[in-house]
């Protein structure tokens, strides 16, 4: 028996040949992906333009690969909620979601996992499980924009694993998002976060793509960042800010460095100098993070602000960042759960 289509994977010229294949009527295409993605139709029952004979032969060749909300936790002086949401295998995911006055922003998974082991982040100690596909990463969204009966403004794939290694899927993913035909999210509305992964900095530039590129920094050394983040050994600073270049020069667009400040590692005076110098010439932003306890707890804010007034004399430009989730575990750095059960043997 045939293995049967994921229809929220479809991209609308996909949708157009699946649906001429079942021998329906072109605008059918256009019916389906609209109530799939503008919609956010949990199940093919929801396709209420469809007759129920044609339903039926849908279900017949086709799911919806929805993730599914398993239990959530809420901040309300943070204005956060972190999900928790099971994919159909059993495996579990988290997703933060943080309110700002008028827009909400999703900071979303792209892996179950992470195999880079940073030492500052709870998810590298869970190892890794497996890639994420392009439906699951889209229905994180959905799940959650439905759940709240609000729409989600802005997205960023900050949340478990390492997009760049899941690459065709997050690419579909965010075609599939900022559709016209169905939900319509702007390309700048989209944040990709990399540890610094070479070889998909360079795909995306090549891409004619106007989503935001974040760069988890975190040390100006090799030493440093060696030290912290083991991803460093393979793609060092001097090749990583050499794609960051050639990125910009071939995309036009500003690069943000994501920057958690860890106590006596790498907020000292040698990694402000090698910091201006390594981002000298380059278009760009440092978010300063404040390092948030895994598990949950206080960040360091007092560090974070001494760093950041560091950069300032520096002349270096910069945001300290407001931490937000960290009471409930859903701070950047802070996405593993012990209820998560993804932890690999061995």
């Amino acid at each position: 028996m045939a293995a049967k289509a994921d229809a929220l994977a479809l991209l609308p010229k996909e949708m157009q040949t699946f649906v001429a294949d079942l021998g329906w009527e072109p605008y059918r295409a256009n019916q389906i992906f609209k109530r799939l993605h503008a919609k956010m139709a949990l199940s093919i029952d929801e396709i209420s333009e469809l007759s129920l004979a044609m339903r039926a032969l849908l279900k017949q060749k086709a799911v919806i690969g929805y993730p599914v909300i398993a239990g959530r936790t809420a901040s309300r002086e943070e204005a956060t909620i972190k999900f928790l949401l099971r994919l159909a295998d059993g495996k579990n995911i988290e997703a933060v979601l943080m309110h700002y006055n008028n827009r909400s922003s999703l900071c979303i998974s792209s892996q179950v996992g992470c195999s880079l082991g940073c030492s500052f982040c709870a998810t590298g100690g869970m190892g890794f499980s497996r890639n994420m596909t392009a439906p699951e990463i889209v229905g994180e969204v959905y799940v959650v924009a439905r759940a709240l009966g609000r729409r989600i403004n802005n997205i960023l794939y900050m949340g478990m694993g390492e997009p760049f290694y899941n690459y065709e899927a997050v690419m579909r993913s965010i075609r599939l998002l900022t559709a016209p035909e169905g939900y319509g999210l702007s390309q700048r509305q989209i944040t990709v976060s990399t540890c610094g992964i070479i070889p998909g900095i360079e795909r995306l530039a090549a891409e004619s793509m106007q989503i935001r590129l974040a760069v988890s920094l975190h040390a100006a050394t090799d030493e440093v960042r060696s030290a912290i983040m083991p991803v460093n050994r393979i793609y060092p600073l001097s090749l990583l800010i050499s794609a960051c270049k050639e990125y910009q020069a071939r995309a036009g667009r500003r690069i943000t460095f994501e920057y958690t400040v860890i106590p006596g590692i790498n907020d000292g005076p040698d990694q402000i100098r090698a910091l201006a110098g390594l981002l000298k010439g380059l278009k760009y932003h440092i978010n300063v993070i404040p390092l948030n306890p895994v598990g949950g707890g206080k960040p360091g804010l007092r560090e974070a602000s001494s760093f950041s007034k560091a950069l300032d004399n520096a002349g270096l430009i910069y945001t300290l960042r407001r931490s937000r989730g960290t009471t409930i575990g859903g701070g950047c750095g802070q996405l593993a759960d012990k209820r998560l059960g993804n932890r690999l043997p061995g």
